[in-house]
């Protein structure tokens, strides 16, 4: 954790110089080449090294240093010019300024927010006391397509495909697990029952007709020192998935999403 706090504020510092110095190149070039502020408009570059460092306020400070910039350039090479030329390209430039340091600042903030919103959610996700795990059914999803009705055979085929991608504790004492990282990375076959089976192929079958949410309860076996047993209780399982997969909303590109299940 230090560590990664560490490399984020060196990673800050490189931008902010890197910034600084391509700024002040560019304001060298601006008043010592006869390019009649063309070349205010590369402050956009800048903004653009100060965006990697995922810094907002750095971001406004970086527009900022170039705006004004820009104007001391054209007051040093073209105050009092009776050309409006070099005017208007500043104008230009200041307006390219404005934008990227706006869309800039824009970008970072949602960012912020989706990060703060994925925190959210995993801390939830590890302290719910109820089993939850996330698993991928991409590939199974992929061999779906080719068939009209799922059977309890075809699930049992395709279920060694699955993965495991995320769990909470409550998940792994469920089956039996010291450790949810002993959960992570599997397969569910080998905690499914035939009651198990049956539910994931209704799960399936709904998927297909176009449902995005179905409810099923079904049995687990669990591991326990090494043997498999069959737990007595009954628990419900949940089960949210897309079928039609839409790119922008962070979809796999087979057309499913992880499989989050709620016991």
């Amino acid at each position: 954790m230090r560590g990664d706090i560490q490399s984020r504020r060196l990673a800050r510092q490189f931008y902010m110089i890197a910034a600084v110095v391509l700024a002040l190149a560019i304001f060298a070039l601006d008043v010592l080449s006869p390019l009649q502020g063309a070349a205010a408009v590369l402050y956009t570059t800048v903004i653009l090294v100060a965006a990697r460092s995922h810094d907002r306020r750095l971001i406004v400070l970086a527009g900022g240093f170039c705006f004004v910039l820009s104007l001391v350039g054209y007051y040093i090479s073209h105050w009092g010019s009776t050309d409006d030329s070099p005017a208007m390209r500043l104008g230009v430039s200041l307006i390219a300024i404005g934008i990227a340091t706006v869309l800039s600042a824009r970008h970072q903030t949602m960012t912020e927010a989706g990060a703060r919103s994925d925190a959210r959610y995993r801390s939830i996700f590890n302290a719910a006391g109820f089993p939850i795990w996330e698993a991928d059914w991409s590939v199974a999803h992929s061999l779906l397509k080719g068939t009209d009705q799922p059977t309890v055979a075809f699930i049992r085929d395709i279920s060694p495909t699955s993965r495991i991608t995320d769990a909470n504790d409550a998940a792994a004492r469920l089956f039996g697990l010291d450790r949810k990282e002993d959960l992570v990375g599997g397969s569910m076959e080998h905690f499914h029952t035939p009651e198990a089976e049956a539910a994931l192929a209704r799960i399936f079958s709904s998927l297909m007709t176009g449902q995005n949410q179905m409810e099923e309860e079904v049995r687990f076996r669990t591991h326990s020192k090494g043997a498999y047993r069959r737990r007595s209780a009954c628990f419900g399982s949940r089960c949210r998935a897309k079928m039609d997969a839409d790119p922008g909303n962070g979809d796999r590109r087979d057309g499913s999403k992880p499989c989050a299940s709620k016991v």
